[in-house]
């Protein structure tokens, strides 16, 4: 009778009841004061990429990185700005916040692609209007789970000057959603613990079950 509490244990672990987890940030950009289009911030186990344009010519400076050259009238599949992350541990992506502008020549719409399979397809996350003051935009990425590795673009276009119309992406104060006070784009998700690290939770569960019981 006294293995039934023991077993209990063990199936509640696989469950993930005894093994809470809770929403990070996978990759942060665009830091306040850094200048950097290296990620500011990663999960563990993630290896993110640097934000660059593809198509457009991307600077960066400490509060923003600024995308010019946007030559499309219409939506182009092949102008964009790309970051991408690896991880050893699989994430249930969350939230994917960005701030930004353009400058008064800039391009007017916006449009976010998500790929899970190494660019092979992608998928439309977002499309919005750009205007000439800070605008933040909040995506839910909930239904994309157990990812190890994904691709963003985000494409631009409908600027009206081809040469000096930019497209900024901005750090922010905002701790709204994913924001963490510092950066101007950031994507949060929950890791996923892989079964052999459940199965070590619940083995280490049943050992200190049984060294209290032990004690009693």
């Amino acid at each position: 009778m006294k293995i039934r509490p023991f077993m209990m244990t063990i199936v509640m672990v696989s469950m993930g009841v005894a093994c809470p987890v809770h929403a990070a940030i996978i990759a942060a950009y665009v830091q306040a004061g850094v200048g950097s289009a290296a990620p500011g911030d990663q999960g563990p186990g993630v290896a993110a990429e640097p934000l660059a344009g593809v198509g457009v010519p991307a600077s960066i400076s400490a509060e923003q990185l600024s995308a010019d050259q946007w030559g499309a009238a219409s939506f182009n599949p092949n102008e964009y700005v790309e970051f991408s992350f690896t991880s050893t541990t699989p994430y249930d992506l969350g939230l994917l916040g960005i701030n930004y502008d353009r400058n008064s020549m800039g391009p007017r719409f916006i449009r976010g692609t998500i790929s899970i399979d190494g660019g092979a397809s992608f998928s439309d996350i977002f499309s919005n209007t750009v205007s000439t003051g800070d605008k933040s935009i909040i995506v839910s990425l909930n239904s994309f789970d157990a990812v190890k590795t994904a691709i963003f673009r985000v494409h631009a276009w409908g600027a009206t000057n081809t040469v000096s119309g930019a497209l900024r992406i901005k750090a922010t104060g905002s701790t709204d959603g994913p924001f963490d006070g510092r950066h101007g784009l950031v994507l949060t998700g929950t890791a996923v613990p892989e079964p052999a690290s459940l199965a070590l939770a619940g083995i280490g569960m049943l050992f200190l079950s049984g060294r209290r019981r032990a004690r009693a």
